[in-house]
Parts: C-alpha cells; structure tokens; sequence
C-alpha cells in the first residue's frame, strides 16, 4: 500500500478547505457541462443554486436556420473548391450514421473532415 498523500484539512464545520502543500494556494477548478434540454432543467432545481450560481458562461447550440445553412454550404464551398462536396458531405454522413457518437461541434467535425479530404486528395 502507498503512503497517504501529504494533506491537512480542517475539522467539520469550517470551510472544509484542505491544505496540499504542492498545490497552488488558490485552487481553481474549471469544469465544461455539456448535455440536453434536460440539463438546463436539472441545473434550475434549487439545490443546486450554489453550483448555478458559480457558471461562468452558458452557451445553447441550436440547428442552424435554411439561410444560415446555405450560408455554411456556400462557405465550404469557397473555402474546398478542389473537393467534391457533395461526395464529401455523403461520405460523412455515413461514417457519422455507422459511428454515432455526440459530437460537441458537428460543423468542426465537418470541417476537420474536409480538411483531411483535401489532404489526402480526395
């Protein structure tokens, strides 16, 4: 069994603060959520107030619109003139439909696949 790491905390009651002599003074712990409708709901009950209450910044990710599609098409289209789109767009699809997995960023997904599409030539 290995030693017990070198830590002091203080007794119940108090803040609850432990000391780690390695660590900086102020700890900062930086944490990304990311879910569903349902954890929008889930972060309004009130005993998590205190977690709510420390959130930084709240984003929610929405379908683009038509025109906003277009709009992302178009740039694609401009940015891989050399590579067939449609076929690159197919293709994606159906790795997308035989390893689905929640992307956090689908268009960056897209665009890193594009990427390697005009890398290896295709």
């Amino acid at each position: 069994m290995g030693a017990k790491p070198n830590t002091r905390c203080k007794p119940a009651g108090s803040s609850r603060r432990c000391e780690v002599p390695w660590a900086p003074r102020e700890l900062v712990i930086s944490l990304v959520l990311v879910g569903d409708s349902g954890l929008d709901t889930l972060l309004h009950r009130p005993d998590l107030e205190a977690l709510r209450s420390r959130l930084a910044c709240v984003a929610r990710l929405r379908l683009l619109s038509r025109p906003e599609t277009r709009s992302y098409i178009s740039e694609l289209m401009q940015d891989f003139p050399e590579i067939d789109l449609i076929e690159e767009l197919k293709a994606w699809r159906r790795y997308r439909l035989e390893n689905p997995t929640k992307l956090k960023s689908p268009r960056g997904a897209l665009r890193r696949w594009m990427i390697k599409a005009r890398e290896l030539g295709l």
